[in-house]
């Protein structure tokens, strides 16, 4: 486990990783959830991450824990293969892998323009 703070190269250590412990920005979420990462939620900013916490519980793609303690039972419970192929196979679910290009293809075919 390792505490790495921000980094501008995030998507290729997630690309690594066999969890994440962090907050569920959109970000944070969309690259997790393409790749298909479990995640372990911990102090989300209220509003939107909240929500995307909620969405990813309710999923099987995260755990929220509320405390240092839940925190660590949390990651615990995540070195278990079995637990960590299951919320993983629900990240995946989730993920939306190519969302930029449907989203130019969207924006595009609206335009007038071949995509």
């Amino acid at each position: 486990m390792h505490h790495l703070g921000y980094r501008q190269d995030f998507p290729v250590l997630l690309a690594g990783a066999a969890l994440l412990i962090g907050k569920a920005g959109g970000m944070t979420v969309a690259e997790a959830t393409a790749l298909g990462i479990p995640l372990i939620v911990y102090q989300p900013i209220p509003g939107q991450e909240e929500h995307n916490a909620r969405h990813l519980l309710k999923q099987g793609a995260a755990l929220w824990p509320r405390t240092r303690a839940e925190l660590r039972r949390a990651a615990l419970n995540l070195l278990d293969p079995g637990v960590r192929a299951q919320m993983a196979q629900s990240s995946r679910v989730l993920g939306v892998p190519d969302a930029a290009s449907r989203a130019a293809e969207v924006l595009l075919t609206r335009l007038g323009w071949e995509a």
